[in-house]
């Protein structure tokens, strides 16, 4: 989970604390040079984007929400679809600048899941998906 890793940890257990000895370089955020420079504070930013697309994996809460009209609950799930579209790109750019090719696909329509987003990345030398 992205909250998970903006704050260390594992999306696994509630143990945020980071671990003793690393495999992977400890991942970012933002993750692309693109959003990076696009954001004027980007930790601060990018957690604010981040919390924002979090929510866009179900239908806005409607008890969080029941005092908005339809317009506003309209507004707030395009605020939220919008907010995960761009962590997706920003995913997908991150991996572009690493030499990767990127596509992103949609797995299943969004009216059944929010989280239906598929990053397939190939070395950018390789014909495969060409």
């Amino acid at each position: 989970k992205l909250k998970f890793s903006l704050h260390g940890g594992s999306s696994f257990s509630n143990n945020l604390a980071a671990p003793a000895t690393r495999i992977l370089p400890q991942i970012t955020h933002p993750r692309s040079r693109w959003l990076l420079d696009n954001l004027g504070e980007p930790a601060k930013e990018f957690a604010i984007l981040a919390r924002a697309a979090d929510i866009s994996h179900a239908p806005v809460n409607p008890v969080a929400s029941c005092n908005l009209n339809p317009e506003e609950r309209r507004n707030a799930e395009e605020v939220a679809r919008l907010s995960k579209l761009h962590i997706e790109l920003d995913r997908s750019e991150g991996v572009r600048e690493r030499g990767f090719s990127s596509y992103l696909f949609k797995l299943i329509s969004p009216e059944l899941s929010a989280k239906n987003d598929l990053i397939a990345a190939v070395p950018s030398s390789s014909k495969a998906m060409a």
